[in-house]
């Protein structure tokens, strides 16, 4: 399931390459929060 939804992400980024830095920073402190979020989550259920 994750795999997918890296895969469906580094499509989106191929697609479009001309990203400004600002944008990409937001994109890795969301990655850095939400990811062990879910995964904290995501222990709670059995």
């Amino acid at each position: 399931m994750i795999y997918a939804i890296r895969e469906k992400i580094r499509k989106k980024k191929e697609g479009k390459k001309k990203e400004d830095p600002g944008k990409k920073k937001a994109f890795a402190f969301f990655h850095m929060e939400i990811i062990p979020l879910f995964s904290f989550f995501f222990s709670f259920v059995p």
